[in-house]
């Protein structure tokens, strides 16, 4: 999986090891298509700045059909948003939001194509979320592990996951819980529900207990 993780799509692994390099350079052969996130990246914002949002989504469909939706999520469109929300500027604010369409359009069509194969069932549901577009790119990576996804839209700050029985539960949440909404959690743990928290709370309570020693 190193090489599919280097950027190179699944379907070009084996003539790619294959191919000596001394061969290639003989043969005046650049790199391979797509051979760095860089340059899928650039192949996004490039059909973005044009305007081209017919040439976005075939892009957008081709790489994730070439390469895992874990790399097409983490190494390309995370990175890409977050380019796009440095500026203060209308422009890139603008082809922020034609992005994220797209990108909902796509985890869509994925959803719901997969519904149709016999897969575990998960439910995404966030306590508190920053960017609600965080929930569409973490149901296309899941996606990728083979997972049907069903997402609740809204914040719920007190989930009764009772009211919807799924084989896994990720509940999402940017901020640490409160004492009321751990205990719940906890109380999850201890029914041996297979749940999961996702979120920056994840990151900050993890370096909390690194600064605390592990304790």
């Amino acid at each position: 999986m190193r090489k599919v993780t280097d950027g190179i799509p699944i379907a070009q692994i084996r003539p790619h090891l294959s191919a000596s390099e001394p061969k290639r350079i003989a043969e005046n052969i650049g790199p391979a298509p797509h051979s760095s996130w860089h340059a899928l990246q650039a192949e996004i914002l490039n059909a973005l700045g044009e305007g081209e949002l017919l040439k976005l989504r075939r892009l957008i469909w081709q790489f994730g059909r070439e390469y895992p939706l874990d790399c097409l999520v983490n190494r390309v469109l995370r990175p890409i948003r977050a380019f796009l929300s440095t500026s203060r500027q209308r422009l890139p604010i603008q082809q922020k939001g034609l992005l994220d369409s797209i990108i909902i359009e796509y985890a869509t069509y994925l959803m719901r194509t997969l519904r149709h194969r016999a897969r575990p069932q998960v439910l995404l549901l966030p306590m508190q979320i920053d960017d609600p577009l965080e929930l569409w790119l973490e149901s296309l990576r899941l996606c990728g592990e083979g997972l049907n996804v069903e997402i609740v839209h809204c914040e719920v700050e007190e989930p009764d996951l009772a009211a919807s029985p799924m084989e896994h539960y990720l509940i999402w949440s940017d901020t640490p819980l409160d004492s009321r909404q751990q205990a719940v959690f906890d109380s999850w743990l201890t029914q041996g529900l297979p749940v999961m928290l996702l979120g920056k709370a994840t990151l900050l309570k993890a370096a909390c207990k690194y600064q605390n020693g592990g304790s």
